[in-house]
């Protein structure tokens, strides 16, 4: 199932594919440079999967709770993630002003 993109989503789209098809684009993608840093990102993303490999496989139980209490940190449960989405739309939504709206109709 893809997630269908908003307003935003859709405009910052098209504003980055027009800025790729621009000269500047193009022979930046052509340069060193940048394939210098695909490089990097090519490394980082080995590191972090050799990294969580080792992780995933250590029997440590330092390491096992270390993780566990990241995965618990990291994350977010499905409210968390709702009352984000809602602070985006509205940033003065307070959680506990809807939870009194909601007593005052029962």
């Amino acid at each position: 199932m893809t997630k269908k993109r908003g307003v935003f989503g859709r405009m910052k789209d098209g504003a980055t594919e027009r800025l790729n098809q621009t000269e500047a684009a193009q022979k930046f993608y052509g340069s060193e440079e940048y394939k210098k840093v695909e490089n990097m990102r090519a490394e980082a993303r080995d590191f972090k999967a050799d990294l969580r490999e080792t992780i995933d496989a250590s029997h440590s139980p330092v390491v096992q709770m270390a993780n566990q209490a990241a995965d618990k940190v990291i994350n977010e449960s499905a409210c968390a993630m709702a009352i984000k989405s809602m602070k985006r739309y509205d940033p003065d939504f307070d959680l506990e002003d809807l939870t009194d709206e909601a007593m005052e109709i029962f």
